[in-house]
């Protein structure tokens, strides 16, 4: 047998760093041992840990990101056409190998948002909503109707489960199964002891048969009981989140937003998704950023002199500086301005859900708002400087 041995890696796998590594040799000639090797594009590492693999992978659906985007603007096509490529061009990229790392990932989902993985698609619902990093991730990911990847990934690990169960007894792939059944019959963590916490996480009542592959409508009902576990917590979040305090008054829906393909001119579409989901400039957000945070009610409007805190709803209705602009937003859209928190709370789910023309008249409302208060604030810092 030939070995070329400037290509032959030893990897020593060890939950423990050893005192010191043993060396192995091959006629004669000994071969490197490392901590880190790319096996069909996977990086392994002698811990057992996929998080090198992850940022490398990563970096690759970012470069691919980029290159693409020179060409189609992820920003400018309709919601349905952005995430179709998305999820043809880049998710392939980010999920490869998935159904093997993905079983050793932590299943909590609140950890998932930390994952490299994650973090390069809240990359893509924020580039193409037009928010900064500060935007709240399920927000934006409800805004266009997108869960987190991983529910796609934990799909592909049972349907990899299927596959490894279809295996012939005597491949080295089916033993490996097997050993790890052993293992898991014997209590020891590995493969298949972490395939089980998933189902657990689920609440899936299906016990680990190699015997038995999962039916197909066994995993149509796995992936409903997915999705709905992460709406539940979705809906925690929105009843618990102080940054969407203003977001759950008007939306209870995980769907595409008809808006963005009603709303053709980006700049007052991303200024009305800032608007909704609480990522913008008015002193109830930008307050809390601040290195000495400014409680709420002190988070006054410096607009007028009604000595009320500058939210959502007091650009909306009730700052005198937005008046004139008030006046004609609420006559186009034949209503009457709302005077008391019942009525502004019915007019908010109205105007901020409207599905035809008007919701156009709304974002643009907004969108002139937010320029004549960024009018004044340029001009005062100009004043300033004489």
């Amino acid at each position: 047998m030939t070995v070329n041995e400037k290509k032959s890696k030893v990897m020593i796998f060890s939950k423990k760093k050893l005192k010191q590594n043993p060396t192995f040799t091959f006629d004669k000639k000994e071969i490197q041992t490392v901590q880190e090797f790319t096996y069909l594009g996977v990086k392994m590492s002698n811990t057992g840990n996929f998080l090198g693999h992850l940022t490398q992978t990563r970096e690759k659906a970012m470069h691919a990101f980029y290159k693409i985007n020179r060409t189609v603007d992820f920003k400018k096509p309709k919601p349905k056409q952005a995430n179709k490529l998305f999820n043809s061009l880049i998710s392939p990229i980010l999920t490869y190998a998935c159904d093997v790392w993905g079983v050793y990932q932590k299943q909590c989902y609140k950890k998932w948002e930390t994952s490299p993985i994650e973090k390069m698609h809240l990359h893509f619902c924020k580039y193409y909503l037009g928010v900064n990093s500060k935007a709240s991730n399920a927000a934006c990911r409800a805004e266009l109707g997108r869960f987190p990847l991983k529910i796609f990934i934990d799909k592909l690990i049972f349907k990899y489960y299927n596959h490894l169960i279809s295996l012939p007894e005597n491949s080295v792939t089916k033993q490996a199964l097997l050993m790890s059944k052993f293992l898991f019959d014997s209590q020891i963590p590995y493969y298949l002891s972490h395939l089980s916490k998933i189902l657990d996480i689920y609440n899936i009542n299906d016990s680990i048969d190699l015997q038995r592959p999962f039916s197909k409508a066994t995993l149509v009902s796995f992936y409903k009981k997915m999705t709905n576990e992460y709406l539940n917590i979705w809906k925690t979040n929105l009843e618990t989140s102080s940054k969407l305090k203003f977001y759950r008054i008007f939306n209870d829906r995980y769907q595409e937003q008809k808006y963005l393909e009603i709303i053709s001119n980006f700049e007052q579409r991303k200024q009305f998704t800032k608007f909704r989901i609480s990522n913008h400039q008015l002193a109830i957000e930008t307050g809390r950023y601040l290195r000495q945070r400014i409680e709420i009610n002190q988070r006054v409007c410096i607009f007028c002199n009604r000595n009320e805190t500058e939210t959502e709803e007091h650009l909306l209705y009730n700052c005198p500086l937005y008046d004139t602009l008030r006046y004609e937003f609420f006559q186009k859209i034949d209503m009457n301005i709302p005077t008391n928190d019942i009525e502004i709370i019915a007019c908010t789910k109205k105007i901020l859900n409207f599905e035809n023309q008007n919701i156009y008249y709304v974002s643009k409302y907004i969108y002139r708002c937010f320029e004549l208060r960024q009018n004044i604030v340029t001009d005062v810092a100009v004043l300033n400087t004489f």
